[in-house]
């Protein structure tokens, strides 16, 4: 039972909680949002979408995942990524889970059929996703998924087995790809990692889609001091996908190239907590990139406090993301 309750504090909110922060788009510019369902065999699940109002040819796509008992207009709020869409030229995607699905309105991380391709709630998100780049003619290059906890464990899922779908990705207080296998499973994983190696792990997520052509950046993020989400899981996450991407330079270019690492301390005026940004270069390029938040618990670093389980006092995740892979182009 003590493991159970700290499962559920773990990757949810309370009811209470929702109810007092559910705001909406209180930080969404000018841009429009409108609520929509996606079905396929597997179910249907609403989502939010946000959509610039000086929206441009070949947006982009960011699609945000949230954690247990959460709502997209959480995520929206504490995120602020609407503001940064109409700056940025990108719409915004935040799906729902239901409680007749998971009690805890959890996303399934943790069941095998979200683990693989074309099953479950992965391809449901999948789906919809692919329905979002075809309505607004996306940029299938910049379309990014991210998510918080339980929502960053699925950000994971969908990284390893849709490459053709998501380019990138930004795990916050998450897991890796695929971590557990049961619920029971999941209560452990949280609070000690798995106990397989990161190269089983790694190569099962190559397996879910061993036709990638691309290397896939992906930005972790997680407080050393997380009391829920071991900071464990924050470090082998980045490993993982690491590894990946090195089988898929290997099979790319018949060599491993030359892998390098950087650290570069992050801080930002106002901010209580620092960090570390842990890069992970292939031939000089930044492809990984391990955000640890010194002293920083369980939350999205850098969230607005409007919304629950958003740490105002970390260096803002939301920026990391945006500035990696929707940059300011200089002017010519």
């Amino acid at each position: 039972m003590k493991i159970l309750s700290a499962f559920f504090v773990i990757l949810s909110l309370s009811l209470s909680a929702q109810a007092q922060f559910n705001f909406g788009n209180l930080f969404g510019s000018n841009g429009k949002s409108a609520n929509k369902s996606y079905s396929n065999s597997f179910g249907t699940r609403s989502y939010q979408i946000f959509v610039p109002k000086k929206l441009s040819a070949k947006p982009g796509v960011v699609v945000v995942l949230h954690g247990c008992f959460m709502t997209g207009d959480n995520m929206a709020t504490g995120t602020e990524l609407n503001a940064f869409a109409e700056e940025r030229n990108f719409i915004v995607v935040y799906p729902e889970q239901t409680y007749s699905d998971n009690s805890w309105k959890c996303w399934n991380w943790f069941r095998p059929e979200n683990q693989k391709r074309d099953d479950g709630e992965s391809s449901i998100i999948a789906g919809l996703t692919q329905e979002i780049i075809k309505t607004y003619k996306a940029d299938t290059q910049k379309v990014i998924v991210t998510g918080l906890s339980a929502g960053g464990a699925m950000a994971s899922n969908l990284l390893g087995c849709y490459p053709d779908v998501f380019t990138g990705g930004l795990i916050q207080s998450g897991l890796e790809f695929a971590a557990a296998q049961t619920e029971s499973e999941a209560h452990n994983v949280t609070a000690g990692g798995p106990s397989r190696s990161t190269d089983q792990a790694a190569q099962l997520a190559f397996e879910c889609s061993p036709n990638r052509k691309n290397l896939q950046p992906v930005i972790v993020v997680h407080g050393d001091a997380d009391p829920y989400v071991n900071i464990v899981n924050g470090q082998r996450t980045a490993e993982v996908f690491e590894k990946m991407n090195a089988e898929v330079f290997m099979k790319k270019s018949g060599s491993k190239g030359k892998i390098t690492r950087r650290n570069i301390e992050l801080k930002q005026d106002g901010y209580k907590f620092s960090a570390i940004n842990t890069q992970t270069l292939f031939d000089s390029v930044p492809v990984i990139e391990k955000v640890v938040v010194q002293k920083m618990g369980h939350g999205w670093s850098g969230g607005n406090s409007a919304a629950p389980y958003m740490e105002p006092r970390g260096v803002k995740a939301t920026q990391i993301l945006v500035d990696k892979f929707f940059p300011v182009l200089p002017v010519q």
